[in-house]
């Protein structure tokens, strides 16, 4: 299978480093970089949450098995 790539201009990373960028962009920039922080956030509460559970019953497991 072959997928196509899409070819873009230089990155905001780029331009930033050659001192290019407007104000408005840096927001823009710093947006995106929010926006992806919080989805990360968010999907490792969800992965957190679904693991809680069975991720304590296995640590709790040979506490409880002990004698007496």
């Amino acid at each position: 299978m072959r997928f196509a790539l899409r070819r873009r201009g230089p990155s905001n990373f780029q331009r930033a480093a050659e001192g290019s960028m407007t104000l408005m962009e840096h927001l823009q920039e710093l947006r995106m970089r929010l926006f992806r922080a919080s989805l990360a956030v968010v999907a490792g509460f969800v992965v957190g949450m679904v693991l809680a559970q069975p991720v304590f019953e296995l640590l709790q497991e040979p506490y409880c098995s002990l004698p007496g």
